[in-house]
């Protein structure tokens, strides 16, 4: 902005300025330059270059950017997680029917020494029977939790932090005690082995057995029990995807309070807590996909009906 030089004028009488009504002529045919009309011309001025500073940014954006235009942005950037989470959420539906469908039509042997003969007979059957289809569907619950943290992360970060390091630590404890590699492994030994060495195999066997239903499976399942719990909590406050998956997920929380490994009670509420998971992914990977699309829109806030103000 550039002011007049006032040096190169008459002096000025200021109190003849603030007399001189607007529109008012001097002696030399031109209008009196008023003290309210040099405020003017300074403020537009002040205004004409400040308009022109700020064009570019103008120009990148009209409207100012708020707090639900961050979170847009962000969440824009993990559209392929959230798509990810919503394939590993059908993917989880799939892996518990066909597991349920293989332990009803052929049960697990009860020993190491059962174990061994369902190797060598059907090694894949063996796998599954030693839960590696588990495995696996522990690995897409991991990206269907991701997923979960990622849409709750701003309405409910402290809540989802710590169920996303819960089911961290409960799948790394039964990720690593699976037995099912290591009884093939053995099986195969046993077969080849002397009659002599054989016993020392089927003793290998059954530490196998014994670490991997002992406080490995334990951590991992009260662990994940409790993550589950804390997402239904955050799910139902914030209302991002619904009320029902909140509900739903709550429901598979509760009835993993009691591990499978306690008894006919166990065993019986961790069948039923599968029904409540499923519902819960079939919900989740519907919300999900729309999340991700509302996401690539740059409007995931509005298409998922967020009205919440952030949570702890």
């Amino acid at each position: 902005m550039r002011l007049p030089d006032l040096r190169k004028t008459a002096p000025v009488d200021l109190e003849r300025l603030k007399e001189a009504p607007n529109g008012q002529s001097s002696a030399l045919g031109g209008p009196i330059l008023t003290l309210r009309s040099l405020r003017r011309l300074i403020g537009a001025n002040i205004t004409r270059t400040t308009d022109q500073a700020s064009q570019p940014l103008r120009g990148t954006r009209d409207k100012t950017a708020t707090h639900a235009d961050i979170v847009e942005t962000g969440q824009e950037r993990w559209r392929g997680a959230l798509l990810t989470g919503a394939g590993a959420a059908v993917g989880s539906v799939v892996l518990i029917v066909v597991q349920i469908a293989v332990f009803t039509l052929h049960p697990p042997p009860a020993s190491v020494d059962g174990f061994f003969v369902l190797m060598d007979e059907n090694p894949l059957l063996g796998l599954v029977s030693l839960d590696l289809l588990l495995t696996v569907n522990n690995v897409l619950v991991a990206l269907v939790y991701l997923a979960l943290v990622i849409v709750l992360w701003d309405r409910a970060r402290s809540t989802v932090a710590i169920a996303g390091l819960l089911m961290v630590l409960g799948m790394a404890a039964y990720l690593s005690s699976n037995p099912a590699v290591d009884m093939l492994l053995l099986s195969q030994q046993h077969a080849s082995a002397a009659p002599a060495d054989q016993p020392a195999l089927l003793a290998a066997g059954e530490v196998l057995l014994a670490s991997w239903r002992g406080t490995a499976f334990l951590t991992y399942y009260v662990l994940n029990g409790i993550a589950l719990l804390l997402v239904a909590t955050a799910l139902l406050r914030a209302k991002v995807l619904g009320r029902p998956i909140g509900w739903w997920a709550l429901a598979s929380g509760v009835l993993m309070l009691v591990p499978s490994t306690f008894g006919l009670v166990g065993l019986v509420m961790s069948v039923l807590s599968l029904l409540p998971w499923c519902v819960m992914c079939v919900i989740a990977a519907v919300r999900l996909l729309g999340s991700a699309d509302a996401a690539m829109n740059g409007s995931l806030g509005t298409a998922t009906g967020a009205t919440t103000a952030p949570g702890p």
